[in-house]
């Protein structure tokens, strides 16, 4: 039977910081992920020749005169048990990193502050690393909302609940027929007149315009404060995870025996 050392394995001895821990287990975890795709593939080469198989032939002619044949044979490159094995022993190591991180996240904390406020105090890097998706979402959002056409002059009207604008003045207007002379009478003729329409203005349209849009200074104002926040969150994540000791956990190994046998 085959066994390897596991993947990612730290000295028992040696403490780490959170920060180099959670650095660790993604390349562990990434070699352990190739190494287990790999003995996927390999206990599915089921067959007469595939690597789990070997054959051991030999010929024996019956007559003296008959020919001789060369013998056959192909070794077991591996057996089922050496890939549990391998695959368990994979394991255990990415088990220690992460079980390592996991409690060390337990006793890493940190503060938030902005500025001279306290907003979470004693957080830990798990709801740190959480806030910071919800904030990065939340400036997402504040950065589509609709902003006010800034080539016009708004005020909030509270009675709309909205803004407004100035109010515009426009003229209505309506057809009236018209006579005109096209050409004036003479001594010899009569004067040539036309029926025309023309534009009456009858009244004036005041108009004016409510937007339920979001002031560009506001929106402007929205995601510096939201940017100062994430920062902070950012910072205090660094800090927790950089000032943490992260003692080595070595859980994988019971696990192993306890499968194994």
């Amino acid at each position: 039977m085959t066994t390897t050392e596991p993947q990612g394995t730290f000295a028992a001895s040696t403490a780490k910081t959170l920060a180099q821990i959670v650095a660790a287990e993604k390349g562990v975890k990434s070699r352990v992920m190739a190494l287990i795709s790999q003995m996927y593939k390999n206990i599915q080469k089921a067959g007469e020749k595939g690597p789990m198989e070997g054959i051991s032939r030999t010929y024996q002619k019956r007559f003296d005169e008959g020919a001789e044949l060369p013998a056959e044979y192909r070794k077991v490159q591996f057996t089922a048990e050496d890939q549990l094995t391998q695959f368990v022993q994979a394991l255990r190591g990415l088990m220690d990193v992460t079980a390592t991180k996991d409690l060390a996240n337990t006793r890493a904390k940190a503060t938030v502050r902005v500025g001279d406020t306290v907003i979470i105090e004693d957080a830990p890097p798990t709801l740190l690393l959480s806030l910071e998706k919800q904030l990065t979402d939340l400036r997402t959002f504040v950065a589509a909302l609709p902003v006010l056409d800034p080539a016009t002059e708004w005020t909030f009207n509270p009675e709309a609940g909205a803004y407004a604008s100035r109010p515009v003045g426009t003229t209505r207007t309506e057809k009236e027929r018209r006579a005109t002379i096209v050409a004036p009478a003479t001594d010899k003729h009569q004067a040539q007149v036309d029926i025309v329409n023309v534009d009456v203005i009858v009244g004036t349209w005041n108009t004016v315009r409510y937007s339920g849009y979001m002031a560009g200074d506001r929106v402007k104002e929205l995601l510096d404060r939201v940017d100062r926040l994430l920062l902070a969150v950012k910072y205090a994540r660094e800090e927790a995870n950089a000032s943490t000791e992260a003692q080595p956990v070595r859980v994988g190994s019971t696990v192993a025996t306890y499968l194994l046998g």
